[in-house]
């Protein structure tokens, strides 16, 4: 444990029953409990004293508690009011600690990173919502160094799908012409409450310049037209599940 971090519960479900929480299904609440695992995500992110660190969706604060630890500042974002009540209360009051009860793909009007030589986005996304939160993340103006993330394995895999194969789709195209994707590790279902009925995985974005922050949006628009309809073919000839991911970023940037 980092110097400054401080213990906290583990055990969750006794914890949200003493105060009459249930994990909500609607926001896709899964919080990870393992410290290992938790500890590894602030590894892996490569946090240190210099770094402003946004993160959505921050539950209870088990991994705002490490983050918190190791950076100069973190925005923590917890948009369901009781989670972040208690989240508050478990994690006190800290001069590097901006805690907010608000959607987190909001948050690019709530920080103020000026200070740090390094802004890095690190959340386990919510399963329920994060094809939106994921492209306001990308599109924040603010210059942002990487993107650590957590999701269904199964979503990841998704990404990574080659064109012409069935999981090819908008996000993937999106994804894989505008940054590099790597795995950094993966997590069982046993280390979240409640399970979820997949492996998660962890992994890094980093954005690259094909694509201005403020066109992700309009883009990401354009590439869901692109594959409304899958078998037909667009004016080149072919259908949009056929066409590499930067070819096709390109056309959907250009209105074609």
């Amino acid at each position: 444990m980092e110097p400054n971090a401080r213990p906290f519960p583990r055990d969750v479900p006794r914890l949200l029953r003493e105060h009459g929480l249930q994990p909500k299904k609607f926001l896709g609440q899964n919080f990870l409990l393992d410290p290992n695992f938790l500890e590894a995500i602030v590894r892996d992110a490569e946090i240190d004293a210099g770094d402003g660190v946004v993160e959505i969706g921050s539950g209870l604060g088990h991994l705002t508690d490490r983050l918190a630890a190791r950076a100069g500042h973190v925005w923590a974002f917890e948009i369901d009011p009781e989670i972040y009540d208690l989240s508050r209360t478990l994690l006190g009051e800290r001069e590097n600690l901006t805690l907010t009860n608000l959607d987190g793909a909001e948050f690019a009007d709530h920080i103020d990173p000026g200070i740090y030589r390094r802004l890095k986005i690190v959340s386990n996304l919510p399963y329920s919502d994060y094809q939106r939160i994921l492209i306001r993340l990308l599109s924040c103006r603010h210059p942002i160094e990487g993107y650590t993330l957590m999701l269904q394995r199964d979503v990841y895999d998704r990404f990574r799908a080659k064109p012409g194969s069935r999981e090819y789709g908008p996000l993937a195209a999106l994804l894989q012409a505008t940054c590099d994707i790597a795995l950094l590790r993966k997590a069982r279902p046993a280390l979240f409450f409640p399970r979820p009925h997949v492996e998660s995985a962890l992994f890094r974005l980093v954005r690259n310049d094909l694509l201005r922050p403020a066109e992700f949006p309009a883009v990401a628009a354009a590439l869901r037209e692109l594959f409304a309809q899958r078998r037909k073919k667009l004016p080149c000839g072919r259908r949009a599940e056929e066409i590499p991911p930067g070819e096709l970023v390109g056309m959907a940037r250009e209105g074609r």
